[in-house]
């Protein structure tokens, strides 16, 4: 479908909504227990989301406080189905935004349930009628639902209040699970608003998302100190050396020198994670530094040092202590998402990865 036709779609449905939300309701009218708005946002094909702008973006559809007046916007909506490119239907109770770092959703955080394209419009308006007559039977934690137009897959989630009330958002998934009639089998993703900052403060400067982190294994004891930590920084400062490991190697030479500690000490007692297996240049200076061992969440088939490309951590010629790395596949599934969320939104027309997790057929 073409841009242009899918943007005067949505400015066509979004002035008629607006116009019904805004008619007077009749006090005859049944009255919801919260008065909720309906958002809309878009980001430009090419483009990453800006922090500063991004509630710019927002632009409220229509408000809406009794069930007439609700299905007066939303008779008037384009359903999603009908959408393509990167948009966002956001339902959140009036005077919440749909954003992290609202004061609502500060602490809170929120479920993710992945759809392949075709289930959006059924699973969104199911969830929306779920919410505005109070299945889910927490509350006021409830804070909205997003549902998000993706170019491979939909994504629907819930947003609570409070990520670490574990009863509460148990009860969530589950009531969401029942709501969209998901199979027993469906993977859901519950994710604190903090995690989802953390994760997307490379991503809003457009690097390539890759994280590290220098742990500092006290005389093999018990007791773990994170003496550095980087992130990607190559097209902020215009230098191509600059990846997350060589900025946490440089954060924990500082460390050193606050604390009187000596280097020597330092690199034989650090264990690094980062997000992606190391470049053949990083995995060469970790060698060299003789670092315990990394952990690193997903392969690098392209540039890899430790074994997708070359075997950098323990090639014989370098040195006669082999450096350890062990792929975490814990975090494989996470660290593979950060970089396809990344990729797709920079290049709309990437080919379609080989996605392995569970989601919504």
């Amino acid at each position: 479908m073409d841009e242009r036709s899918d943007e005067k779609k949505e400015v066509n449905s979004c002035e008629k909504a607006s116009k019904s939300g805004d008619e007077s309701s009749n006090e005859e009218e049944h009255k919801l227990q919260y008065c909720y708005c309906l958002w809309f946002s878009r980001r430009p094909p090419g483009k990453l989301t800006n922090p500063q702008t991004y509630d710019q973006n927002l632009k409220i559809i229509g408000t809406f406080d009794t069930v007439e007046k609700f299905w007066n916007v939303y008779s008037h909506v384009v359903r999603p189905n009908a959408l393509s490119g990167h948009l966002d239907f956001h339902l959140f109770k009036e005077g919440i935004k749909p954003m992290w770092e609202d004061e609502a959703n500060r602490e809170g955080g929120k479920w993710i349930v992945r759809l392949r394209k075709g289930l959006a419009s059924r699973c969104w308006e199911n969830l929306i009628l779920a919410i505005l007559g109070e299945q889910f039977m927490v509350g006021g934690e409830i804070c909205g639902a997003v549902v998000s137009i993706r170019f491979q897959e939909d994504i629907i989630s819930v947003w609570n209040r409070s990520a670490n009330d574990h009863s509460t958002t148990i009860r969530i998934r589950d009531t969401l699970k029942r709501v969209l009639n998901l199979p027993l089998n469906t993977i859901m993703e519950y994710k604190t608003h903090n995690d989802s900052l953390r994760d997307h403060s490379t991503l809003n400067v457009g690097e390539v998302p890759v994280g590290c982190v220098f742990v500092f294994n006290k005389h093999q004891s018990n007791d773990y100190l994170i003496v550095g930590k980087g992130r990607n920084r190559v097209n902020e400062t215009k230098n191509a050396t600059r990846h997350a490991e060589m900025e946490a190697i440089d954060e924990a030479i500082e460390w050193c020198k606050t604390n009187g500690i000596q280097l020597e000490s330092l690199w034989k007692n650090i264990i690094v994670f980062v997000t992606v297996e190391p470049c053949i240049m990083c995995a060469r200076a970790l060698r060299m530094l003789g670092v315990k061992k990394i952990y690193f969440g997903c392969a690098n088939e392209r540039f890899g040092g430790c074994g997708s490309v070359l075997s950098v951590h323990n090639d014989p010629r370098l040195g006669e202590f082999p450096l350890e790395c062990l792929p975490n596949s814990i975090a494989a599934e996470t660290s593979v998402k950060l970089l396809q969320s990344f990729y797709m939104g920079i290049n709309p027309n990437a080919p379609k990865p080989n996605l392995k997790r569970k989601r919504v057929d």
